[in-house]
């Protein structure tokens, strides 16, 4: 193999873990997102043009391993904070989730 482990594990830690804030900023911006089928569709348009763009530039690669990835962190972040044991934290509800 080209990589080692260690290298292979950093690259998917990596990519999960770097879209796991947008789980918390997009609702916060953006009030449509708090739906899961808009916060959905939304980080699949970022994702593919991080993605795209990446080919453009030649900084990168298209990858379809960090698009799954991407996504896949956004929406276990997504999940993780709308669960019913963190959503009832005073503090999220007054500041974050007010309806």
């Amino acid at each position: 193999s080209l990589y080692s482990n260690k290298q292979i594990l950093l690259n998917l830690l990596g990519n999960v873990f770097a879209f796991i804030p947008m789980a918390f900023f997009l609702p916060l911006l953006f009030e449509k997102t708090k739906k899961i089928k808009k916060f959905t569709i939304t980080m699949l348009i970022i994702i593919l043009g991080i993605e795209v763009l990446q080919l453009i530039t030649t900084s990168g690669r298209f990858d379809i391993d960090d698009f799954i990835l991407n996504l896949f962190g956004a929406l276990f972040g997504y999940i993780v904070l709308n669960t019913k044991s963190i959503r009832n934290w005073k503090i999220w509800r007054n500041y974050f989730w007010k309806n």
